[in-house]
């Protein structure tokens, strides 16, 4: 007993418990109140016996500790055989006990209208207390009704915010009466399993349920249950420190999502998910089902899109790395979200992308009208409807309070450069870079001269930059542009409304300009692979796309690009014949069949 009459009981927790069943193993005794003195380490499964607690004491914490962060720490507490609930009726007024990251099977625990604080459990103590607290708690029982009571109390109660499947598991974030307070805590039924020993620990199997404490379980687990048509919500426990980029290996495709899948940390501890740069991860794109929710854990290792997200991203943008693009779904359609933040931290890569966060929710949360109008494309194309954001924690960070738009939510997120559990790395060549006073580039992906047309005659509001991403070979012809007048010139060009970039960028293609931060030089070794250059060609036919209004910068810029079939320029046939052809005609590299004001200008821009 301590000075202030205070017991610590520290115990290892893990969800792994949850995927196997622990087999001719000896169960071990918990050990006892009575003599502890300071906090007592377990690191194995225990059976617990109900424990008196003396008069002076006021107070029993229940903690999980572990040696390593990377270490799972696997403690299933469970009743002992022969234990009634009767055991527990005593009262202690003032007890409080505390709970943290504990698995409890096998206690009946106290339901609504008890004498002892609601869900508070049995047969742990000789007495029930006043106050119970629970953070990272699950309580597993194999009652179809106690489990139903505990659906109707907590879905009744509109302050309680929380996940269910309504079958086999309610995962509460937050909730309090004044006497029960739960923190992140797990009410989950089992179906009855009969155990050879009855002194064998039972090990908590829950349908809707999976547990990944190491890189290999989150990645079959998912693979196998998340990738299941349902409107069911799995609920993934995270308890360790877990990667989902290229180690383990993934399929090509990614982790199929076609269900609600729900990631939980430790709330009690960091908990961090590292993507290691690697995008597209979880793909959400199957099922009208699809969706993702982090729930307290550590974004870290977050790459920008790359050309295979820009086929879904638009409107957003693929410089931007906070739009979390390891979970890939359609971000143009209207009023569905597919991803869901709520007490996350997000690791940037790179200080400009907080500092470009920072400045457009600075705009768009002003009140003068001018500053608002510079992220117009904000509330008018994003569709977000609602921000609230405060500096810190730290010089660092930025917290989101809250932000709403039509396909994502965020609330209390804190995005910061400050790496939390994992080692930053680089961040992967991508063939476009954010302005940290500018607003995100306009990304979109075109396969042939169809989407090329309607995508360079779109509107793009506010400044941003639009470029457009040749995926495959693309020729003009295809889309009637190549059609010619008597003049030699298209029927109908492709108008730019904007000022624009192409960039021919296969799937595979990274050979591009690298982030600022990260500029350096590279040894051949480190190079990227060569890929597959992406052709446009014009059919020879003059003016094919028409720069509507030249601005002061170059409407276009062309990059990565093999330019084929390029016409000469007016008359130059009839100029041949009469033998006056003027030399600039004559020269295809001029662009003939690109129509601006100055062709000696700097209307067109050539990169690589």
């Amino acid at each position: 007993m301590t000075a202030l009459g205070y017991i610590y009981l520290v115990l290892i927790f893990s969800w792994a418990a949850c995927t196997a069943t622990v087999q001719g193993a000896e169960p071990v005794q918990c050990p006892s109140l009575r003599n502890a003195s300071g906090p007592i380490f377990l690191r194995t499964d225990c059976t617990w016996t109900p424990q008196s607690i003396s008069g002076n004491v006021h107070r029993a914490r229940v903690v999980a500790s572990r040696d390593r962060v990377d270490q799972p720490g696997t403690v299933v507490v469970s009743r002992a055989a022969g234990i009634t609930p009767s055991v527990g009726s005593a009262e202690s007024p003032g007890f409080v006990l505390q709970l943290e990251r504990l698995v409890l099977t096998g206690f009946t625990y106290a339901g609504p209208g008890s004498t002892a604080p609601l869900l508070w459990p049995l047969e742990l103590l000789q007495q029930t207390g006043t106050v119970l607290d629970m953070t990272d708690v699950r309580l597993v029982t194999i009652d179809q009704a106690v489990f139903k009571l505990w659906l109707h109390t907590f879905t009744a109660d509109k302050l309680a915010m929380y996940w269910t499947d309504n079958k086999t598991f309610l995962h509460i974030h937050r909730w309090t009466d004044g006497h029960t307070t739960l923190a992140s805590v797990g009410l989950l039924v089992q179906a009855p399993i009969q155990f050879p020993n009855p002194l064998e620990l039972p090990s908590p199997l829950v349908k809707n349920c999976r547990v990944a404490a190491t890189n290999s379980t989150l990645v079959r687990s998912l693979v196998q249950f998340a990738a299941v048509f349902t409107p069911q919500p799995l609920l993934v426990y995270l308890t360790t420190n877990v990667s989902i980029g290229a180690f383990p290996e993934l399929p090509a495709t990614g982790v199929p999502v076609n269900r609600p899948v729900v990631f939980v940390g430790l709330q009690s501890l960091v908990t961090s998910i590292d993507f290691q740069m690697v995008v597209n991860q979880l793909n959400a794109t199957s099922s009208r089902y699809s969706n993702v929710t982090f729930v307290g854990v550590v974004l870290e290792n977050l790459a920008p899109g790359d050309a295979v997200s820009s086929e879904l991203a638009p409107p957003f943008s693929i410089a931007v790395s906070n739009n979390v693009w390891a979970v890939m779904y359609n971000r143009s359609v209207a009023n569905a979200t597919r991803l869901a933040l709520l007490n996350d931290t997000l690791v940037l890569p790179q200080e400009s992308e907080l500092a470009y966060f920072t400045y457009m929710v600075t705009l768009f949360t002003s009140t003068s009208p001018y500053l608002q109008q510079q992220t117009s494309f904000w509330g008018g194309v994003l569709h977000v409807s609602k921000v609230q954001f405060t500096p810190g924690p730290g010089s660092t960070s930025v917290t989101v309070n809250q932000l709403k738009s039509w396909y994502h939510c965020w609330k209390d997120v804190v995005l910061t450069t400050e790496p939390v559990v994992a080692a930053p790395m680089a961040v992967p060549l991508r063939p476009v870079a954010l302005s940290s006073t500018r607003s995100s580039p306009l990304v979109q992906a075109v396969h042939d001269a169809a989407e090329l047309r309607v995508a360079a005659e779109g509107p793009v509001i506010g400044d941003r930059e639009h470029v457009l991403l040749f995926l495959s070979n693309i020729s003009i012809a295809e889309s009637g542009s190549a059609s010619m007048n008597s003049s030699g010139n298209s029927n109908s060009p492709i108008k730019l409304m904007s000022v624009m970039t192409w960039i021919g960028a296969s799937p595979a293609d990274q050979d591009a300009e690298t982030w600022p931060e990260y500029a350096q030089q590279q040894s051949a070794a480190q190079q990227p692979a060569a890929t597959a250059e992406v052709g446009l060609t014009f059919g020879y036919v003059q003016s094919v796309v028409a720069v509507v209004n030249d601005p002061p910068e170059a409407p276009l810029q062309l990059q990565q690009l093999v330019l084929g079939q390029l016409p000469q320029g007016h008359g130059v046939a009839t100029d041949v014949t009469a033998g006056k052809a003027n030399i600039p005609e004559l020269w295809t590299m001029l662009l003939w069949c690109i129509e601006r004001q100055d062709v000696w200008g700097s209307s067109l821009a050539f990169i690589n």
